[in-house]
């Protein structure tokens, strides 16, 4: 690795220390910098300050540059550079520096402890190679409390340490200690005893002397380069020349192996980095009052009780009323209750009530005039009681949902509805002799006007019912929360620091690589100023000593508390999530579009040729690998074929009823087809018999291994394919199921739709974009649509993997795709990783970039996507303990409390703490969405169907297909809005079963009821509707004849669209109504599984309550629990 590439990770390690407070390690990642872009090797003197380092460093340099004292002078470090100019330069610990003149200037600054830093002398007469810096530290021990901490910074950039030690203290602790601190860090250490004039054989012998030491370094398992005894004086046993001699030598290896010292700095950086930020951590979590494993639950608790208290406070309020109608003519405010349409409707109602009006004919004019005016009344009203609908009703109704769940008579809720009457519009006319645009705005103003007046005034006496029904009990649960929500967000932000590093996420970021070093290290040159008065700057060295948290089971409660009777019904819950989590599978979705490499970056990720790439999205089916030895296809049913066959003869023929009768029809058109939906279409007709029999319920067989290319990549066998499962006894499959999903952009609706399925299903999404044309329309298509109904939530987490890098022309090249791709995304409000790879290069041994992405998946695999689970387990095994130190601390206060809780059991008892009726809500709310979302469809299809008939009706299209080519068009876009609906309702039906149960999962935690009534299935499933028939009731349509002579002339084309517009409406509009009930009844029938819930969760908390009532406290029990809480501390 150059350079370049080692200055730009460390200044993106330099750019994510930054958004901590951790100065120190910043200032240590800024020498770094300095000394891999100075190229410079690095000799590094450390020890006692008494130990003769700089003396001896003299010598080695043959010349009196550094000061030396037996007290400790090196207050600074100093460094001595072999370099092609004489230069002397003193660097200040607040970022700046200086140049000086003359060594006696650093002598005398070396010697005073101000705010110097470091000093440099570029020599030119050095006798080492130029690039070598010849460093002399603070003493480890020395007297001044800034010396410590320049030596730990200044160690860093070591590339070989020279312990130096005095020879009377050579065997003392603290130096073997030091040098075990520096093996840690994987620094070269030489062992100098210098000094060792002062030997005194008649003392000891110099051999037992040297024994003893080497005996030490044995014991403390050190590894020691070499040991050096060395005097700047002649004497016995002085090895100062070989030292001398051995410099060079070491300065020419370690300059063969820079990378080694590259890849120890940033192991550093990034551990110190990750122990500050645990460190900060602990005292996040300290003043929380919160335990690790508990925090998540607790941040939740946090949301769910802000939003009650702002909810309750509101009701508790005196001015409530006024409080809830300031919203209310909020939303009015907000409302577009006269647009342009509705304001054309009132003109042309006005002006039959304008005195210059006529009516034809000679007989019943007042009768015929009163019927004009009735009808022009009714238009005015059934638009403006539809925008009131959308605008007003839905609205409101939405609003008050949050407070219904405080009422006792939440029905009142269907009460919410104002609708426009004929009186009322009639009553506000003024006839005029004459109707001018600005009547029509006057009338429309007083209009809208009594309109607000009338919909407050209605409201006031809405809540005024709804005010009475508030059940006051409900608005007791209100806890202060403010002074926590700045520490929670603290401890969100230092969680994604830590993760940031601990993922390496932080080299995906895109910085701009400053050329200058002043920049790079944020430095300024000033004109130095000593002062020799000035006092000395405490600073405290920050050791951090912690060792690495993980999100680990504390599965002790549980081995512990097991055998303790009191807690057995706890005991049960822990092992059903203990279970859950041993038993737990990573679901991994590749998805991007086709062709982009999902296949191969499976197979590399694997390093094994698993997958072949379909070379046709049109059959290229869904690929779930796993750990084991079977495999399994699933095959398609007969609607799905169908599906897909009628959609591809669209524009050719009808659609068929059965695949037989397509075949018949359309065997000998294949050649009008495209040319991938002729290799799909071939293989129907040829094989349908074949497979007939295993269409009929989508039937799954096991297959032999050898079988898989077949049913993968030969169209004939895999266009009946819809999902094949692949066992494989591969490592990288422990724990986790890979599913290959079906391209994005394929004309089948169908995989859009099953790729929509797995995507809410899985735990990481992996989008694969191709090199050469990164993130495509259809790639922002697709993310768009999945952005719009929800799917990549929060639940999961997102890789975006840029493939095939290795065809870039230069790095620079792939830094522009890469921000290319980030500015994108970033558009969609999406800032996951991004990950450039090349499978191709990796598929036979990880490269350093796909090292990195193959890393981030299984620190998500072994932490991310477990962390929920842990941390309930964890927060249920604390509870248990803080019960059980309840009980023992304070057995009174339990009993009290047990006795409170009792008389809530006997509530539950009687009514389960889940209300059944919250089913019948959940699906009012679903029902009521689903209208919403079908008016604003008709709305939009309103506008957008004029753009596709200009699409579609023209004079470049033949017109023999113009009119089966719009139907499919229109078909195709009802299909994929239709789709878009269904996610959002299974997305609110969870939501509003969160909301209908928030109050009774905090009263469940605060009586000690452990089951989880949590529900995340979905109501409605995409992949099993029937979607198909609905739409294509659009084929109903009757299509007026199009002639050339027509689409040539304005007026003409003009009047053929409006009456292709009107008849297409007729018929989308008893689209929309089927679809609204088709819906309605899946609703229905996908109800009964919250109904189900519902009641098992009611069951297993009624036998829970029963079990935690049968169990009884005596002088045994306390002995028991006392015993366990004694064996979890020793085991602990």
């Amino acid at each position: 690795m150059d350079n370049n590439e080692k200055i730009k990770r460390l200044y993106q390690l330099k750019k994510e220390v930054e958004k901590s407070d951790n100065t120190l390690l910043l200032n240590q990642i800024n020498e770094v910098i300095k000394k891999i872009y100075s190229d410079y090797i690095v000799l590094s003197f450390i020890g006692h300050f008494s130990s003769g380092k700089s003396s001896l460093i003299n010598k080695i340099c043959d010349e009196d540059i550094l000061p030396s004292s037996p007290i400790p002078t090196t207050s600074n470090t100093a460094q001595i550079i072999k370099d092609s100019v004489d230069l002397i330069r003193i660097n200040m610990d607040n970022q700046t520096y200086s140049d000086v003149e003359s060594y006696e200037t650093v002598k005398k600054v070396n010697t005073l402890n101000t705010d110097i830093e470091s000093v440099e002398i570029h020599n030119q007469n050095l006798a080492f190679p130029e690039g070598t810096v010849i460093q002399d530290t603070p003493g480890i021990d020395a007297t001044f409390k800034n010396h410590e901490q320049s030596t730990m910074k200044y160690l860093l950039i070591s590339d070989i340490v020279f312990y130096t030690v005095e020879y009377n203290h050579v065997n003392a602790e603290k130096n073997f200690r030091q040098i075990k601190m520096m093996n840690e860090l994987g620094v070269p250490v030489v062992l100098l005893i210098n000094q060792v004039d002062k030997h005194d054989e008649n003392e000891i012998l110099f051999t037992a002397f040297k024994e003893k030491v080497e005996q030490n370094i044995k014991m403390w398992n050190l590894n020691v380069e070499a040991i050096y005894f060395t005097s700047i004086y002649a004497c016995e046993h002085n090895q100062f020349d070989q030292l001398k001699g051995q410099l060079n030598q070491q300065v020419d290896d370690l300059t063969a192996d820079r990378d080694g010292f590259y890849d120890r700095i940033i192991d550093y950086i990034e551990r110190a980095q990750i122990n500050y930020l645990n460190q900060r951590k602990d005292g996040l979590l300290e003043q929380l009052e919160v335990d690790e494993e508990d925090i998540f639950q607790a941040l939740d608790q946090l949301h769910i009780q802000q939003s009650l208290n702002s909810e309750q406070q509101l009701l508790m309020q005196n001015d409530r009323t006024e409080q809830l109608i300031k919203e209310v003519r909020n939303i009015i405010k907000n409302a577009y209750l006269i647009p342009f349409e509705l304001r054309e409707r009132i003109g042309t109602m006005l002006e039959t009530f304008a005195t210059n009006y006529k009516v034809g004919g000679f007989f019943n004019k007042q009768v015929k005039l009163e019927n004009i005016q009735n009808e022009k009344i009714d238009n005015v009203i059934e638009m403006l009681n539809d925008l009131l609908d959308k605008q007003i009703n839905f609205q409101l109704k939405n609003y008050y949902e949050q407070y219904m769940k405080y009422s006792e008579k939440p029905a009142l809720l269907k009460d919410i509805y104002f609708h426009i009457t004929k009186e009322n519009v009639k009553a506000l006319i003024k006839p005029q002799p004459e109707v001018t645009k600005e009547y029509v705005l006057i009338y429309s103003e007083q209009l809208k006007a009594f309109i607000e007046k009338e919909i407050v005034q209605q409201q006031k006496g809405w809540l005024e019912k709804f005010i009475k029904s508030i059940n006051m009990s409900k608005l007791n649960t209100a806890k202060h929360t403010s002074d926590k929500s700045l520490l929670f967000d603290n401890y969100l932000n230092n969680e994604k620091l830590i993760e940031s590093v601990t993922t390496k996420n932080y080299m995906h970021y895109y910085i701009h690589l400053e050329e200058s070093i002043d920049k790079l290290i944020d430095r300024t040159y000033v004109t130095l100023s000593v002062n020799e008065t000035d006092e000395v700057v405490n600073k405290q060295n920050i050791i951090n000593d912690r060792k690495d948290r993980l999100d680990s089971l504390n599965v002790e409660v549980y081995e512990t508390f097991k055998t303790v009777d009191y807690f057995k019904a706890d005991m049960r819950k822990l092992e059903q999530q203990l279970d859950r989590i041993h038993n737990d599978e990573t679901k991994i979705v590749v998805f991007g579009a086709f062709s982009a490499g999902k296949s191969a970056l499976i197979n590399a990720l694997l390093q094994e040729r698993v997958l072949v790439s379909s070379p046709n999205p049109t059959t290229a089916s869904i690929t779930e690998l796993y750990y084991g030895q079977q495999h399994f296809v699933t095959f398609k049913t007969e609607d799905m074929l169908l599906d897909k066959l009628n959609g591809i003869s669209g524009s050719v023929s009808e659609n068929m009823n059965t695949i037989e009768s397509w075949i018949v029809k359309n065997k000998n058109k294949i050649d009008y087809f495209s040319d991938e939906d002729k290799s799909f279409a071939s293989g129907v007709i040829k094989q349908y018999h074949h497979y007939k029999a295993c269409l009929s319920n989508g039937q799954t067989i096991e297959i032999d291994k050898n079988e898989i290319d077949k049913y993968t990549t030969q169209d004939e066998h895999a266009a009946f394919v819809n999902r094949i499962k692949i066992g494989l006894e591969n490592d990288f499959l422990k724990n986790k199921v890979i599913i290959d999903s079906p391209g994005i952009g394929s004309t089948n609706s169908r995989h859009t739709m099953e790729t929509t399925e797995i995507i809410a299903d899985s735990d990481l999404l992996i989008y694969v974009s191709y090199y050469n044309h990164v993130f495509t329309e259809k790639d922002k298509a697709f993310l768009s649509y999945l952005n719009e109904i929800e799917v990549m939530n929060e639940a999961s987490e997102n890789f975006f993997v840029i493939n095939a890098v290795d065809l870039r022309k230069n790095d620079e090249e792939l830094i522009t795709v890469e921000n290319y791709l980030r500015t994108e995304l970033n558009q969609l409000n999406i800032v996951d990783s991004i990950y450039s790879v090349s499978s191709k290069q990796a598929i036979d041994g990880y490269d350093e970039r796909f090292n990195v992405f193959a890393e981030a998946i299984e620190h998500f695999v072994d932490a991310t996507s477990k962390i929920q689970k842990i941390n309930q387990f964890n927060s249920n095994a604390s509870r248990i303990v803080r019960s059980a130190q309840f009980i023992t601390d304070d057995y009174k206060a339990y009993i009290a409390k047990i006795n409170r809780r009792n008389l809530q059991y006997d509530m539950w008892q009687k009514e389960p703490p889940l209300e059944m009726n919250i089913v019948s809500r959940v699906s009012s709310d679903l029902n009521h969405l689903l209208h919403e979302q079908v008016s604003y469809l008709r709305d939009k299809m309103k506008i957008q169907l004029y753009d596709v008939i200009k699409s579609e009706v023209n004079t470049s299209q033949k017109l023999n297909i113009i009119e089966k080519s719009f139907k499919t068009s229109v078909e195709s876009k009802l299909l994929n809005e239709f789709q878009f609906i269904v996610p959002r309702l299974n997305k609110a039906a969870l939501q509003s079963y969160r909301d209908e149960t928030s109050l009774t999962k905090t009263a469940l935690i605060e009586y000690e009821i452990a089951e989880d009534i949590a529900f995340d299935s979905f109501i409605l499933k995409l992949n099993q509707m029937k979607l198909s028939p609905i739409v294509n009731e659009i084929e109903q349509l009757v299509f007026p004849v199009v002639k050339e002579k027509l689409l040539k002339n304005m007026n003409s084309r003009n009047e053929l669209f409006e009456n292709i517009h009107e008849q297409s409406m007729k018929v989308i509009n008893q689209v929309l109504l089927n679809y609204e009930r088709y819906i309605a009844t899946l609703i229905e029938d996908g109800i009964e599984v919250l109904e189900t819930h519902i009641d098992e969760k009611n069951k297993n908390i009624a036998e829970e309550i029963i079990e935690k009532r049968a169990t009884i406290i005596d002088d045994r029990v306390i002995s028991e629990i006392k015993r366990a809480l004694d064996q979890l501390e020793v085991n602990s």
